[in-house]
């Protein structure tokens, strides 16, 4: 079940957002085929209790042929959106690049809110079966509006 809904207006994508769980310290790639996903163990945009958190960094990843494939189009200043059934979370793109394969600084946490989208990158290796690079995303959260439609969802401080 998809545990949110990821928006690029200038991208036409619109994608649902599965998670991606951590196991034994490593991410399963194939648990995203043909999806965006959420990498576990990075920040979520509401925690356990359903209220909405202030988590600093979001790290969600497709294949590189998959539905964020056209994310390096993305310019600086570019709005992205990210719902969670209760609020609609703004970010604005401000750094797009590219890291090897091992650099985790896409996904290190933030002194301030950041969405990070990132997907395979550069040339494919096939003694590790994976590409050498990830082309990468960031913006920061500029708003949180609260959905309309929501009365009934639960109440947070």
């Amino acid at each position: 079940m998809p545990i949110g809904v990821l928006v690029i207006p200038s991208l036409n994508v619109r994608e649902a957002v599965w998670e991606a769980t951590l196991v034994d310290g490593v991410w399963n790639p194939g648990a995203w085929a043909g999806r965006v996903a959420h990498l576990g163990g990075t920040g979520w945009l509401r925690g356990e209790d359903g209220c909405r958190q202030d988590t600093y960094t979001i790290a969600l990843v497709s294949h590189n042929g998959g539905p964020l494939a056209s994310i390096p189009s993305l310019q600086l200043g570019n709005i992205i959106y990210l719902y969670d059934g209760k609020w609609e979370f703004v970010y604005l793109v401000t750094e797009t690049g590219v890291v090897e394969w091992q650099n985790m600084y896409p996904v290190m946490p933030t002194q301030i809110p950041t969405l990070t989208l990132f997907i395979c990158w550069g040339t494919f290796d096939s003694q590790r079966q994976d590409y050498n690079q990830r082309y990468y995303v960031r913006a920061e959260r500029i708003e949180v509006r609260e959905q309309s439609g929501m009365e009934n969802a639960r109440v947070c401080a």
